[in-house]
């Protein structure tokens, strides 16, 4: 039986983002295997990743040979119902350590998705962290204070770490 996940970080960054850090081990997996599944990624696996809360993935741009500039679209619903469609582009890309992928639209839900990967005796430990909230120069912390309220309620935090958690856990039945 799985041990029960450790409950998610938020904290308040530069401008008023937020961060949201989960955690998860994911047992019997190594962090090359992780990697290599999530910057391989199409349609059909993705669905299979999370059944039922991974609706599309859908490969928009993929450089020939690198994982740095792909873009894609992913569509997922939470478990409080709440859907969520974005183009996403790989910005930074570490084989087996660390992938960032930037939102790049909708305009107005601006975050990144950081995936720090490390080997531990189980498997791999995955540091899954959202950073929320735009670095626009003049506007930034005010499109913070009204949108991120919006946007991420106490509720969907909480549903963003179980769905991380779940995704990540299902790696080890995959792979």
């Amino acid at each position: 039986m799985p041990s029960p996940p450790e409950q998610p970080a938020v904290r308040q960054l530069d401008k008023g983002k937020i961060e949201l850090t989960s955690r998860i081990k994911v047992k019997g997996v190594s962090p090359d295997q992780v990697y290599q599944f999530m910057t391989s990624l199409d349609d059909e696996r993705y669905r299979q990743w999370h059944p039922e809360h991974h609706l599309e993935w859908r490969v928009v741009h993929r450089p020939k040979d690198e994982t740095v500039g792909s873009i894609y679209y992913f569509r997922e619903r939470f478990e409080d119902g709440q859907v969520l469609g974005a183009k996403i582009k790989v910005v930074e890309a570490i084989p087996g350590e660390r992938l960032v992928q930037r939102s790049i639209s909708p305009w107005w839900k601006s975050f990144d998705i950081i995936t720090g990967l490390e080997s531990i005796p189980e498997g791999t430990l995955v540091t899954h962290q959202i950073v929320a909230g735009s670095d626009l120069p003049l506007l930034g912390r005010l499109f913070n204070l009204i949108l991120i309220p919006l946007f991420l309620k106490e509720h969907h935090i909480q549903a963003i770490h179980n769905h991380a958690n779940e995704e990540f856990t299902n790696l080890e039945r995959l792979l």
